[in-house]
């Protein structure tokens, strides 16, 4: 079995830089056949960066790039109702044939939680969300979703069905 390799790109960039897109672009263009996947964060805001939506990149790159396997790096379980999250994230699955992985974390720059209106809880707090929100999101395939009980996102049972590989 050969040896696969993964990287991240930019979707972020200075004042004065060259365009971060770009950038990743021609980054992807360069890769060896021995890359497989391709991982980009999934920041709001950070420092004065100029950032692109993670997801909207992803799908870019995904139709533009159809030989990698995509992932964010990871997607803050804070920013989208772990619903949404699942619905996104079937529909990315379904729209590459396959070539998505979810990666979900508990998220940790508070300057972005802030700047967007997020409640900014502890890490023990964020955690546990994590973990319930994931639950969730998991069961919500299987359309099976439970109810969200931490008293921060209201759920009413939504359906995302998934969608047939092709």
């Amino acid at each position: 079995m050969a040896i696969e390799f993964s990287t991240t790109i930019r979707c972020q960039w200075q004042q004065g830089e060259p365009d971060g897109i770009a950038y990743s672009r021609a980054k992807l263009a360069s890769l060896p056949a021995s890359f497989s996947t391709i991982w980009i964060q999934d920041h709001l805001q950070k420092n004065t960066q100029i950032l692109l939506e993670s997801w909207t990149t992803l799908s870019y790159l995904a139709a533009q790039f159809p030989r990698f396997t995509y992932g964010h790096l990871v997607a803050c379980q804070s920013f989208r109702n772990p619903a949404l999250l699942a619905k996104m994230g079937a529909s990315m699955q379904y729209l590459t044939g396959g070539r998505f992985i979810m990666g979900v974390g508990a998220g940790w720059l508070e300057e972005e939680y802030r700047a967007y209106g997020y409640d900014f809880p502890s890490p023990g707090v964020r955690v546990a969300q994590l973990g319930e929100r994931s639950r969730c999101c998991g069961r919500c395939g299987r359309n099976h979703p439970p109810p969200i009980t931490d008293g921060s996102i209201t759920s009413s049972r939504p359906t995302v069905s998934r969608a047939p590989i092709p």
